[in-house]
């Protein structure tokens, strides 16, 4: 399980630093329910997409976010488009129905979601610190310790981490019986896309795994200050078997502008062994 001290930091995290998705329809009203269910029949209709939520963006209920997973292959077809919302000849493309939804003010934020077994991975390797943190969430979320997790307790890790909005088996395309390595490629493999009502054109593409980091990054930052300083790097060290000793020849190599802590980028740095030091640390040699 989570280190209790772990544990503590994520449920004190400042309410600025959690993600602002807010699911509870409950607080939508008889109103506000009729017009997330409407929104999300009409995504539901659209031939390309295969799962649509509409969920509440903020504690009043008064802007409401979509999550879409589009049918097989649709994704891709986003990046070969001159015109990214642009219309299709004679069809209303669901990137079309996205941007006429914000425009409209009926949704405030649209985020796709898919899942491509032949898409390259965001990065070519990974370090040892996130097969070995990814090794201990996948233990951690395997309560019967068969060695596999199943969809339901996928989906609760995911809401754990801030992403309610998307922990939905069809949208993630979960299945029970997740290896480590099937959890990993999962993590990897699905990719979210967003559309805001403000400059309605898609945004970064990035990986489950990359939006995860800044919830792992926010758990190894005991205090709440923005940095993880060396003794808190040691207890993340210390939890996932790796010793104090390791700790400090991470540190060491990446706190790039020596400020004497390490940053989010610089924690994804070392995460996903990005812009490795002169020395990479890519075994147990210490």
């Amino acid at each position: 399980m989570m280190m209790r001290a772990h544990k503590r930091a994520l449920a004190h995290l400042p309410a600025a630093l959690t993600p602002p998705y807010q699911p509870a329809l409950a607080t939508l009203g008889a109103r506000g329910l009729h017009d997330a269910g409407s929104l999300q029949r009409k995504l539901m209709d659209h031939p390309s997409c295969a799962n649509a939520r509409v969920l509440p963006l903020d504690e009043a209920g008064a802007r409401l976010c979509a999550v879409v997973r589009p049918r097989s292959g649709v994704m891709a077809s986003f990046k070969v488009m001159g015109n990214p919302l642009g219309h299709t000849a004679g069809n209303e493309s669901l990137l079309d129905l996205a941007q006429k939804l914000l425009c409209s003010g009926d949704v405030h934020r649209i985020e796709f979601i898919s899942r491509e077994r032949s898409q390259d991975h965001e990065y070519s390797q990974e370090g040892i610190l996130l097969n070995e943190l990814l090794r201990a969430v996948h233990r951690s979320t395997d309560r019967d310790g068969d060695g596999f997790i199943t969809a339901d307790e996928l989906c609760s890790f995911l809401e754990a981490h801030g992403l309610a909005h998307v922990a939905s088996r069809e949208l993630v395309r979960a299945e029970d019986g997740l290896s480590f390595h099937d959890f990993k490629a999962l993590l990897l493999e699905t990719t979210i896309v967003s559309i805001d009502g403000i400059r309605y054109e898609l945004g970064e593409q990035s990986s489950l795994l990359t939006t995860l980091s800044e919830a792992f990054f926010r758990d190894a930052d005991l205090d709440g200050d923005g940095v993880i300083l060396l003794t808190e790097l040691e207890h993340l060290f210390q939890y996932l078997g790796m010793g104090s000793q390791a700790a400090r020849k991470y540190f060491l190599a990446y706190d790039a502008d020596g400020s004497g802590g390490i940053d989010l980028q610089e924690f994804k740095h070392m995460l996903f062994g990005q812009e490795e030091p002169d020395e990479p640390l890519l075994a147990y040699d210490f």
